[in-house]
């Protein structure tokens, strides 16, 4: 989860075979102990099943926004404020570490993605 300048707030690091999104609830309650005045969440149409649902559910007055491109379009179209997350990890291709899945756990993971936005 990036900030709109593309700061990373919080990460969740799982395996490839757990669909985006369904851990996606517990960076939310993290961030708003500590980010109260946050209202508006934006988020990839990956996120638009289970994400929106729980948020729906369970927050009060927290706007989801999801990016998509426009139906009608074809071929290659920027989606909006997606650059900015998608700028962040390239960033991180210039952290060696990153650069392949070096990590045994996904706590350590986690914990490089955090070290590498410093």
């Amino acid at each position: 989860m990036v900030d709109t300048l593309g700061l990373v707030w919080n990460v969740v690091v799982h395996a490839a075979d757990i669909p985006d999104g369904t851990r996606t609830h517990q960076l939310i309650d993290h961030l708003l102990s500590y980010l109260p005045r946050m209202k508006k969440v934006l988020v990839d149409q990956a996120y638009k099943v289970a994400f929106v649902e729980w948020v729906e559910n369970n927050i009060a007055g927290l706007e989801v926004e999801i990016s998509s491109k426009p139906p009608s379009a074809k071929g290659f179209v920027p989606v909006k404020w997606r650059w900015v997350n998608e700028r962040s990890f390239g960033w991180f291709n210039f952290f060696r570490r990153l650069s392949k899945d070096y990590e045994k756990t996904t706590n350590s993971a986690e914990s490089w993605i955090l070290w590498a936005n410093c």
